[in-house]
């Protein structure tokens, strides 16, 4: 089955030894000049066939640098920590109801086994294991929350974190302390034997799909969920008045509560919900070393998540400022797209559409997005904006597959390639299908 929503990256190799019992093929070159504006380069030939057995982030770290010392993509923005809870059944929509929900949750720290890293850094775990270059730049809290993530990415080879905000605690980013696991709180036990960070109760053999609503977004589920980790078995928190989780300053790492059934229907509950939006309070536009990291880069990631953590002016100030420097805009609008359909929102949804040279939905998100119920409309729509950067459109179908739509400029002009079919309506467009990726499930969250 396809993973239908960025959400869904990669669940991490730790949390199942399924991963490792059949080798990746070898990926295709695939040329980027018609993508990255000013890169006449082949991305990378990856082969990870020898990494079967192994611990396959020590394959895919070990890459060298690109010779031209530029990042290959940065992920900007949405960094969030899911805390996935088991819950006799879900909470009715009801807004009230769930800010009273997200109040009792945020009233003391999850147990640790429930907490996965989420939001963009499954993106940034999965394109670091193609072999990719990868940087974040986002905000952090100095909580435990915020160290337990940096230890993550850290293990997963990803450039620590640029933070986009202060903190009143910068012991999580002192580069001394980026070097060793936050284990002051583990057993000498539980550090010599590290244990996988995932919630037990949250696995699922079904590939039966769900859904759910939680603030008037749905979710459905079909694949395998968040990214977690056996070398970092989360510090224990320290008592609950110390820890402020999910709640406002710029102090607290974003949490998001991933409420799951019995059935695996699952509904998100955070801050992204109820605001008070930009969650990033007071922030008037990026520090300069984050807008270097983006500078250096060739390519951005974001979502639709941006916009509840940063203005728009911000989001496009650093994204122009890329651009300048030849980097291409990689958009998946996600969830947040349902509220993004009037007033200043959509006007900021419409930026990213216009900037971005990539732009990746969901079947359901293209509909909210374009107002076309036809996946191949909705990903034309997107290449025919007036004046659209876009030169890709792809809409993720769940188990039907995916598509992908394409200018034929350059390269692409020859037409599709690889495993899918592909087809021209003389509109100077290629349609390129793919059927879904059967996988053995780990988990239905976040798809």
């Amino acid at each position: 089955m396809l993973l239908n929503r960025q959400r869904c990256g990669l669940r991490a190799q730790r949390s199942s030894t399924r991963l490792h019992q059949q080798p990746l093929a070898t990926a295709a070159v695939t040329p980027c000049g018609s993508i990255y504006p000013s890169c006449s380069q082949a991305l990378p030939k990856l082969s990870l066939a020898n990494c079967v057995g192994v611990n396959r982030r020590s394959c895919v770290t070990a890459r060298a640098a690109p010779a031209n010392g530029r990042i290959d993509v940065v992920g900007l923005g949405n960094l969030c920590v899911d805390a996935v809870l088991p819950l006799e059944e879900l909470p009715p929509p009801d807004l009230e109801v769930r800010r009273e929900l997200l109040d009792r949750l945020t009233a003391s720290p999850p147990d640790p086994s429930s907490w996965e890293v989420g939001g963009n850094c499954n993106f940034m775990v999965a394109a670091a294991r193609l072999g990719l270059r990868v940087a974040s730049v986002g905000h952090i809290g100095g909580d435990v929350y915020g160290r337990f993530m940096d230890q993550i990415l850290r293990e997963e080879g990803i450039q620590e974190t640029t933070r986009i905000a202060p903190t009143s605690s910068s012991s999580c980013s002192a580069p001394q302390q980026q070097q060793q696991p936050c284990n002051n709180h583990q057993t000498p036990a539980a550090a010599a034997e590290p244990k996988r960070c995932c919630c037990s109760s949250n696995a699922t053999t079904t590939t039966t799909a769900s859904t759910s609503t939680c603030n008037g977004t749905q979710s459905s589920s079909n694949g395998s969920g968040h990214t977690s980790s056996s070398h970092a078995t989360p510090q224990a928190p320290p008592p609950p008045a110390a820890v402020v989780v999910g709640g406002g300053g710029l102090d607290s790492t974003l949490i998001c509560f991933v409420l799951v059934d019995h059935a695996s229907r699952h509904a998100f509950c955070s801050r992204y919900d109820f605001g008070p939006w930009p969650l990033l309070e007071g922030i008037q536009g990026l520090p300069e070393q984050a807008a270097q990291v983006l500078r250096s880069s060739r390519a951005i990631f974001t979502n639709g998540f941006i916009f509840d953590e940063l203005p728009l002016e911000v989001v496009r100030a650093a994204c122009e400022d890329a651009i300048r420097q030849g980097a291409a805009i990689f958009f998946d609008p996600g969830p947040r797209c349902q509220t993004m359909l009037e007033g200043p929102r959509r006007a900021a949804l419409d930026l990213l559409l216009d900037l971005s040279a990539v732009v990746l939905m969901t079947e359901e998100e293209a509909r909210v997005v374009t107002g076309y119920e036809d996946p191949e409309a909705a990903a034309r729509w997107v290449l025919a904006r007036p004046g659209a950067r876009a030169a890709w459109a792809v809409v993720k179908m769940g188990a039907q597959g995916a598509l992908l739509c394409a200018r034929r400029t350059g390269a692409a002009a020859a037409g599709s390639s690889g495993h899918g079919s592909g087809n021209g309506k003389g509109d100077g467009v290629t349609t390129t299908r793919v059927g879904a990726v059967k996988v053995d499930v780990v988990d239905t969250v976040g798809c």
